[in-house]
């Protein structure tokens, strides 16, 4: 094989750890955020299940997915349904422990299918969430994390 031949000759060894450990401590400090949940995204139904880490910021729903976390997509969210998973989609969903779905239809008349564990269910409808649903793992802090996040778009 001659160097030519090899993709990165010249690149230090170094430098790809270096940025392999960056990509890892980004995704692992995203997960650490106020009110986030780990969520399996489809849009529209009968595509392929994409993973994403998603928060609620009033009635956007923010999800954070893709290679190394870098897509951002913002969803104004109208309503909110659940249902179980059945068929195809609970054999594709063999990951997630006990299993829902639940459906975000948005403004602009859209639609996108969540999959999400049922413990945090009150965490992924947000404030959609039925009244008296328990939502221990919500923050009491997240009128700040919902200016940070408007000011940073």
């Amino acid at each position: 094989m001659t160097r030519t031949n090899v993709a990165y000759a010249g690149v230090p060894l170094w430098l790809f750890v270096l940025v392999v450990f960056l990509l890892i401590r980004r995704n692992q400090r995203l997960r650490q955020r106020a009110g986030n949940v780990t969520v399996h995204l489809r849009q529209p139904a009968g595509t392929r299940w994409n993973r994403g880490n998603g928060v609620w910021v009033d009635d956007v729903f923010a999800v954070r997915g893709g290679l190394a976390d870098r897509n951002e997509t913002f969803w104004r969210v109208t309503a909110a349904t659940t249902r179980s998973p059945e068929g195809d989609d609970a054999t594709k969903l063999g990951r997630v422990d006990d299993p829902v779905i639940a459906t975000l239809t948005l403004a602009d008349g859209g639609y996108v299918e969540v999959a999400f564990p049922r413990k945090a269910e009150s965490l992924v409808l947000g404030p959609f969430a039925p009244a008296g649903a328990a939502t221990t793992n919500v923050p009491p802090d997240l009128t700040q994390a919902d200016l940070t996040l408007a000011a940073a778009s």
